[in-house]
């Protein structure tokens, strides 16, 4: 994951750090950079969790000829 999501336990202010440059974006300074951030971050965690579900039960991941879709076989 190239972003890691915070929140201040004391203020409860969000932010996102980059992992390879260490730079921070808060919701406060930049709302719109960071609800993008938050929201490409979720998806990446959502989409290694399901990959590694899949894998595990023993499906390989495969890209369709035709429709360029993927597909869990």
């Amino acid at each position: 994951m190239k972003w890691t999501l915070l929140k201040n336990r004391i203020t409860g202010a969000r932010s996102a750090r980059n992992n390879k440059t260490g730079e921070v974006i808060t919701e406060e300074l930049a709302p719109e950079a960071y609800a993008k951030i938050r929201k490409n971050a979720i998806a990446s965690n959502n989409r290694k969790q399901k990959d590694d579900t899949m894998s595990s039960f023993g499906l390989v991941k495969c890209k369709g000829a035709v429709s360029g879709k993927t597909y869990w076989e």
